[in-house]
């Protein structure tokens, strides 16, 4: 099992290292099966037209049988052709999905972490499903934060006498928050 692993682990390294390359090659082996699908069709029907060709059957039912096999691989490839064109929806569809929000989220994590980021500003919930979730949680982090630095910077204003009353009051009213405490005295 371990072969195999490392064999998944190297083409996921190499290949299909982003959300886009694993949705193409997820859909594109969907596709690359219809494909075999329309040639083993092709390689049937010619066969079968050598085979019909070689039995003494009357020229009328040969060609009705042909224009019927015909009919039907060119009904094949359209509806592989509406698919294969599904397929690049879906993709485009489930890029839209999945990668943008997660490119959002990215972008915020490397701008706080950079430095430059500010922290009023909430990661936008963009859909309704994990990555909301994800949004609102991480929104909720954030405002974690938010409120520490708050506290911190009311605990530097704050005289030595203050923060000696203000973490007194605060064991006397553990169910409180800290924040509330300080913000109240």
């Amino acid at each position: 099992m371990g072969f195999f692993k490392n064999i998944y682990i190297s083409l996921e390294k190499k290949i299909f290292n982003s959300i886009t390359k694993k949705l193409i090659g997820n859909f594109g082996f969907l596709i690359f099966l219809h494909f075999i699908y329309v040639v083993s069709f092709y390689i049937f029907s010619s066969k079968l037209r050598s085979i019909l060709k070689s039995v003494n059957i009357n020229d009328d039912i040969l060609k009705s049988i042909f224009s019927y096999l015909d009919n039907v691989f060119v009904l094949y490839v359209i509806v592989i052709s509406i698919g294969v064109l599904s397929v690049f929806l879906m993709i485009y569809f489930m890029r839209h999905l999945i990668v943008r929000p997660v490119k959002l989220l990215v972008q915020s994590f490397d701008t706080v972490s950079h430095g430059e980021g500010d922290l009023s500003e909430d990661l936008p919930c963009v859909s309704y499903d994990e990555f909301r979730t994800l949004s609102e949680s991480y929104n909720r982090f954030i405002k974690s934060i938010r409120i520490c630095y708050q506290v911190s910077e009311k605990m530097e204003s704050l005289s030595p006498l203050k923060v000696l009353r203000c973490l007194k009051i605060s064991k006397i009213q553990s169910k409180a928050p800290m924040s509330r405490v300080i913000w109240q005295n």
